[in-house]
């Protein structure tokens, strides 16, 4: 049997998860919160997108450096987006300053500078439980009204009644098609891109 998905160790020391085949492909750096303890999810979203084509890299306490070790994968196709959730949303204002993301999907936001964030127009997903225990829905209902303020393009799925953890697999389920859907739509490497 061949895989359709290779683990990949990054310039940084980091492992990932990459499509099977030359590329190239869009990628998308995973931040969750900025702990070890958040590895193991950093490590199932990245599995997420190389399951649908897009390379996937876990970023746990670097995530500029991690940004950098991405672009240096040779098969790359230089469409890079960010997946942060929770307290992830923290390190998008740093990404955003050091170089060009092409997209940005958003589950539960902490606070963040919603100004940095939505300051460059990159084209924003947002999903949040509206019984999210651990950070309100005000952040990302913030973020998509002054995406839309400026134009950008926004989509946002909220889920009334849910935790953080959206605590239902159909919903869960969903909105992982919907924000690997997103990022896929938003990252896929066009033809004869590098």
């Amino acid at each position: 049997m061949e895989l359709r998905v290779r683990e990949w160790r990054f310039s940084n020391g980091a492992f990932g998860h990459v499509p099977a085949g030359p590329g190239p492909f869009g990628a998308v750096l995973v931040v969750h919160a900025p702990s070890w303890e958040m590895a193991g999810w950093c490590n199932r979203d990245a599995l997420w997108f190389a399951a649908h084509g897009l390379v996937g890299m876990p970023a746990y306490n670097d995530p500029v450096g991690a940004l950098d070790a991405l672009r240096d994968v040779p098969f790359v196709s230089g469409r890079i987006g960010v997946f942060a959730v929770g307290e992830g949303v923290a390190a998008l204002p740093g990404l955003l300053a050091s170089g060009a993301v092409d997209a940005i999907a958003i589950h539960g936001a902490a606070p963040v500078d919603v100004g940095a964030v939505v300051a460059q127009g990159v084209p924003l997903f947002l999903s949040h439980g509206g019984a999210d225990e651990r950070f309100p829905m005000a952040t990302s209902q913030a973020l998509e009204q002054a995406q839309r303020a400026k134009g950008g393009v926004v989509e946002a799925h909220y889920y009334p009644g849910m935790d953080h953890g959206l605590n239902d697999a159909d919903a869960a389920n969903s909105n992982t098609a919907r924000w690997v859907g997103f990022l896929v739509r938003h990252l896929q490497a066009l033809p004869g891109e590098k």
